[in-house]
């Protein structure tokens, strides 16, 4: 046996190339989709005089990647590149062992996809910043500008900023974001169906909840649900509680075993193919107090108001005041907390409902509705649905109808 016979290859065994993907490719829709993304982009650089977009992910932040590529990145960082003809590339060192098509690459249609080792596995790997500067050399169009969005990590600004001396950055990071507000009617399609999806990983909870069953048992309940219908995962880490520490709201379950008596708030969001949910559910165990039932009706009755008014055309701060409104006829101004967001490959999309914001819903939005009661050492009162703007008013996704006093609908 020669010494060549005995050379293994450090990574790269599988190839990547597209022809080689489109086997396995599991894309949420169709090339043309996406391409029609891309030149939604294109349009808003041209429109800037700009060169390029480098649009920056990573696991925990990679909604606007997945929107334009849905890549996925599972470590490390991914790049994406655009240009105002709607041309696009990916770079990413987000490699698991090294292997692009062990690492998602399979995920996208992207054409022109470059990986580079993890540095920290493979030390002589090209660096991701050294990558990115290719592309744009690539896919630069006339232009003196270059565009970033996302979070970009301080060694690539700086990397950029010396191969581009003199040239000026702008963040386009709320440009894009106002893209993915308005959904498609595939994008639509899709979050339906992970509405109903969340609706039955809620029912699983709620039926369940009973005195002498732990925060822990109902959240294993919860993850084992949203998996068997076919989320990638959760969207946030759950928020379980009951009793005391109702009153935090977003708190992670623990072995506190629910009594008769205590209040319960629940927040789940998964994620199917990429796009995310967020809906919530409160309650009582038991026969409620006097406080209890008021604070719950007034919670129900405050979303309802709110999801009333919507529609397009509506300032967004109408939806606020409904609920307000609501609220205060109770005697619980003291205790409201307003919040609402747009939905999507990312958590906190536009809609985002700044207080005072005058801005007028538009049809295609979709955003989580979420006005509250949150008293220390109390309870929180939530009932959170996920609202579409529609052509002439709005439409509440869920179909969970459970409420406080019927926690099985």
């Amino acid at each position: 046996m020669t010494m060549d016979t005995m050379t293994r290859p450090a990574w790269g065994r599988v190839p990547h190339d597209l022809q080689s993907r489109a086997p396995y490719l599991r894309m949420p829709f169709t090339r043309e989709e996406y391409a029609a993304r891309w030149q939604r982009v294109g349009a808003i650089l041209d429109a800037f005089d700009i060169g390029v977009l480098v649009v920056v992910g990573r696991p925990g932040d990679s909604g606007f990647i997945r929107y334009l590529t849905n890549f996925e990145s599972y470590v490390g960082d991914t790049v994406v590149v655009l240009n105002r003809k709607g041309e696009i590339a990916l770079a990413t060192n987000s490699l698991m062992r090294s292997e692009p098509m062990q690492s998602g690459v399979w995920m996208t249609c992207v054409e022109d996809v470059r990986p580079t080792g993890n540095r920290r596995y493979l030390p002589n790997a090209k660096p991701l910043e050294e990558l990115t500067t290719d592309l744009i050399a690539d896919y630069r169009t006339d232009g003196a500008s270059i565009a970033t969005c996302g979070s970009v990590p301080a060694a690539l600004l700086r990397a950029l900023h010396a191969a581009h001396p003199g040239v000026c950055f702008r963040d386009l990071g709320a440009e894009v974001a106002d893209i993915m507000a308005v959904k498609s009617t595939a994008e639509i399609a899709l979050l339906r169906r992970a509405n109903v999806a969340a609706d039955r990983v809620l029912d699983v909870v709620l039926r369940n909840l009973r005195a002498g069953v732990s925060e822990n048992e109902l959240a294993g309940l919860a993850y084992g649900e949203m998996m068997r219908l076919g989320a990638e995962g959760p969207s946030f880490p759950l928020a379980l509680t009951a009793g005391e520490r109702t009153g935090l709201k977003h708190a992670s379950p623990t072995d506190y075993v629910a009594r008769d008596g205590d209040m319960f708030f629940i927040d789940i969001g998964m994620v199917l193919d990429g796009y995310m949910t967020d809906n919530a559910r409160s309650g009582v165990l038991g026969t409620p107090s006097d406080l209890q039932r008021a604070f719950l009706e007034a919670c129900v009755e405050m979303t309802a108001a709110a999801a009333t008014v919507a529609g397009p055309g509506v300032p967004q701060s109408a939806l606020d005041d409904a609920a307000f409104a609501v609220a205060s006829e109770y005697g619980f101004s003291q205790d409201y907390y307003f919040r609402a967001h747009g939905v999507g490959t990312a958590l906190f999309l536009p809609p985002r409902f700044v207080p005072g914001d005058e801005k007028s819903l538009r049809p295609g939005e979709l955003f989580s509705l979420e006005p509250m009661l949150v008293r220390h050492g109390f309870g929180t009162a939530c009932v959170e649905n996920t609202i579409l703007i529609t052509d002439d008013g709005a439409e509440t996704l869920n179909q969970n109808t459970a409420q406080w006093w019927n926690p099985t609908g």
